[in-house]
């Protein structure tokens, strides 16, 4: 399996103010998972300054590139929108001229189930970044963490986390 990584910082916006932070820190990032994680470089999509379009290229690309037992990491960090009468959460891409031009979460999701990977981590840094994950699923049935090779058995499992910079609300550059 490969390590893979999504890596979307967004500062200068044609239609809102601009960010300081959000390129550098995907810069980091990119160096912390090559150095300390073993990322190759070629495994590593970095976009700085997205548009719509090429975002959702580098989604395709990752599904046509991602194996079933890779594994993926994507980070946004740029301004993120909330419509307060329906509570959808979107991406902005830096092109967008309003609403319409905007990445709504749902698509987000939807491409990344899309990828093939076994383990798959969000980390969405931006406003509203929480519209994410609002909803709780059900456990179901009763889980056994006492019950012998409980965590082998779980570990062997896909799995799809998801780490947000705040609620359904502004937060920090």
């Amino acid at each position: 399996f490969r390590y893979r990584a999504l890596l979307i910082g967004n500062n200068e916006y044609q239609h809102w103010d601009n960010l300081r932070t959000a390129i550098h820190d995907v810069e980091e990032l990119s160096e912390v998972l090559k150095s300390s994680y073993g990322f190759l470089q070629e495994d590593i999509i970095l976009l700085k300054d997205a548009t719509r379009r090429e975002t959702l290229q580098a989604f395709r690309e990752l599904q046509q590139k991602s194996q079933p037992e890779d594994r993926l990491l994507v980070y946004y960090a740029g301004h993120g929108f909330s419509d307060s009468g329906s509570q959808r959460g979107y991406w902005v891409p830096v092109d967008a001229a309003d609403q319409f031009d905007y990445l709504p979460n749902e698509v987000i999701r939807k491409e990344l189930e899309i990828i093939q990977a076994k383990h798959k981590l969000l980390i969405a840094d931006s406003c509203f970044s929480g519209t994410f994950v609002t909803t709780q699923r059900s456990l179901g049935t009763e889980l056994n963490w006492r019950e012998e090779g409980y965590y082998v058995n779980k570990s062997a499992d896909p799995s799809f986390q998801t780490l947000t910079s705040g609620s359904n609300e502004p937060v920090f550059d």
